[in-house]
């Protein structure tokens, strides 16, 4: 039988939109983003310019006792909607599958140093052209409203997290979109394939590109279908007061969506493929950055400077400020 479009899905009416979420559409990606997270190093993700989020296919995996719903959207995209139960609740990861993929050649030379016009840029093209047919970046993530707060914790959709700093974050939020982006395995089996060092190192820089471009994805994608207002987002492991075993509640609150994108969590906390990242969007009139509470100088991907006052103005921690992972 077939499903639903992905435009009938009904919006849970404490949304607070009239209708269907998301009416708003977009053209191009704000250069926003953020710390790329847990065990993948602090990349400085930002988001690049190409097209609409409307075009995306939406897939998610099927569990054991769960149901699955499928249908096409107007742009042609297919869709596939988990839904389950958990704590009460519908359960509804979504798969995000043909997220584009897109590096600017001239950008990447720069950023690897690469002269313009020299044998090695033509290698470098060679190699960009050859990870273009083979990459499929993905996201999966889901819609999750807030149980109740602690001090020092937060409830959402049954899952408690511990982070006095997501605490305060999510004061007046009552609904965010944990997530899970990806280079994807297709990408990270062929780096394994690369020959030579600077190739190899070039091949990461890549990965590096395309899981960016799925995070400035789902960002837009989030912003046009959901309408949430400004968001901001999190990430287990970026800093000290939400470290990185975090990564287990948010991987229990996704259910079976890591793993239909190819994301794997290990014993450490640490994902695979190496170039993922996790965390939490919500929706926040303040823009938050990771940076602001992290004292690593000379970051490559600082997008913000360090406000050393505060992580006691803000969210009454005292201490020292030891630099996030990455």
């Amino acid at each position: 039988m077939t499903g639903p479009t992905a435009d009938s899905i009904p919006t849970p009416p404490c949304c607070g939109v009239s209708g269907r979420c998301g009416g708003a559409t977009r053209s191009s990606f704000p250069a926003t983003g953020a710390c790329g997270g847990p065990g993948n190093a602090c990349s400085g993700i930002e988001s690049p310019r190409f097209g609409s989020a409307a075009a995306v296919r939406e897939r998610p995996s099927r569990p054991p006792g769960t149901g699955r719903e499928a249908g096409v959207g107007a742009s042609g995209g297919r869709w596939v909607r988990l839904t389950g139960l958990r704590g009460g609740r519908t359960m509804e990861p979504v798969l995000l599958d043909s997220i584009p993929f897109r590096v600017d050649p001239e950008d990447l030379k720069k950023k690897l140093r690469v002269k313009e016009g020299s044998g090695m840029a033509g290698q470098l093209e060679d190699l960009l052209r050859e990870a273009g047919k083979i990459a499929r970046p993905k996201a999966c993530y889901r819609v999750a409203f807030i149980d109740s707060r602690g001090e020092d914790q937060v409830v959402i959709e049954g899952v408690r997290f511990t982070s006095r700093v997501l605490r305060v974050n999510l004061d007046q939020a009552f609904r965010t979109f944990p997530f899970v982006a990806t280079c994807g395995p297709e990408m990270e089996e062929w780096s394994r394939s690369v020959d030579g060092i600077v190739e190899q190192f070039w091949a990461e820089e890549i990965k590096v590109r395309a899981v960016r471009g799925a995070v400035g994805f789902l960002q837009e994608y989030l912003t046009d279908r959901y309408n949430p207002g400004p968001l901001s987002r999190m990430n287990p492991g970026s800093l000290p007061d939400w470290p990185l075993s975090e990564q287990k509640p948010l991987f229990s609150l996704l259910g079976n969506g890591p793993a239909a994108i190819g994301v794997q969590l290990n014993d450490s906390f640490l994902m695979t493929p190496v170039k993922s990242v996790s965390g939490i969007w919500f929706p926040a009139e303040s823009k938050y950055e990771n940076c602001q509470l992290c004292n690593r100088e000379n970051c490559p991907g600082r997008r913000a400077p360090f406000d050393p006052g505060l992580m006691e103005r803000k969210y009454r921690l005292l201490g020292s400020y030891p630099s996030a992972p990455g």
